[in-house]
């Protein structure tokens, strides 16, 4: 167990549920058993809750390989959401953005998405798509700066955060001056900063979904960037043994 907020019995129920939830909405995209608007907002949904699972199969305390083995899951998830929204009629096309504009929560699902591909080493070519599909260069520096060291050198870098919560992350990316301190400040703040996303507070309830409170933004950039968390290793936000299984693998 990595989270002990629940028991492994509540992840195991909900991963479950999950699974069988997932399994039903694909099938009644692929059998066209929903409007076109319909489709691309179900598979939007398949996205989000495969990588809730994701994060619940790390709360759990499932081994990493396992937990990782998701990745290409999700990345053809993603893909279905774009074929989706491409197939609407001209007259639905302006709706698109409610399953792609950078909003809070999406935003912080694409930073997790990238923080297991990072610690999963997945190569280029799969980093490549995601961020293809993830798409809004030049509008969040932390976001920016991330697909860059990704690999995106040609992308264009904004000069600001979306989100406020997120520039202590920024500034830790930006500057090599007290790095892990910068981490650490966002650890500190995270929780508190989320408060709006649909997630915080879930662990109150028994039947919210709870998938565990976990700060993948701050293990992405400790990944990225070659940051010592020596200091804020223990933090019960952040998920130290992501970055140390990468570390393992990578040989960082």
């Amino acid at each position: 167990m990595r989270d002990s907020r629940k028991s492994k019995a509540y992840f195991s129920g909900i991963i479950e549920f999950r699974l069988d939830e997932v399994a039903e909405v694909v099938d009644r995209i692929d059998s066209h058993r929903y409007t076109d608007v319909g489709r691309a907002n179900a598979s939007s949904s398949v996205f989000s809750l495969l990588l809730q699972i994701m994060v619940m199969r790390y709360s759990r305390g499932d081994d990493l390989v396992e937990v990782l083995g998701g990745l290409e899951e999700l990345l053809l998830a993603r893909r279905r959401v774009d074929l989706c929204a491409d197939a609407l009629g001209a007259q639905d096309q302006m709706i698109r953005a409610v399953w792609e504009d950078l909003r809070p929560d999406r935003y912080t699902k694409y930073l997790w998405w990238l923080a297991f591909s990072v610690a999963a080493g997945m190569e280029g070519s799969y980093v490549r798509s995601a961020l293809g599909l993830m798409k809004h260069a030049g509008e969040d520096e932390l976001f920016d700066r991330v697909a860059i060291a990704l690999g995106d050198t040609g992308r264009p870098a904004a000069n600001h955060v979306l989100y406020r919560q997120y520039l202590p992350l920024a500034k830790a990316v930006a500057s090599i001056q007290d790095r892990p301190g910068l981490v650490k400040k966002f650890l500190d703040g995270w929780y508190a900063g989320s408060r709006n996303l649909y997630w915080h507070g879930n662990h109150r309830d028994d039947d919210s979904g709870y998938m565990g409170y976990w700060a993948f933004e701050a293990a992405l950039v400790v990944m990225l960037f070659d940051i010592d968390d020596s200091s804020f290793r223990d933090h019960e936000y952040y998920p130290a043994d992501l970055v140390a299984y990468y570390r393992r693998q990578s040989g960082a």
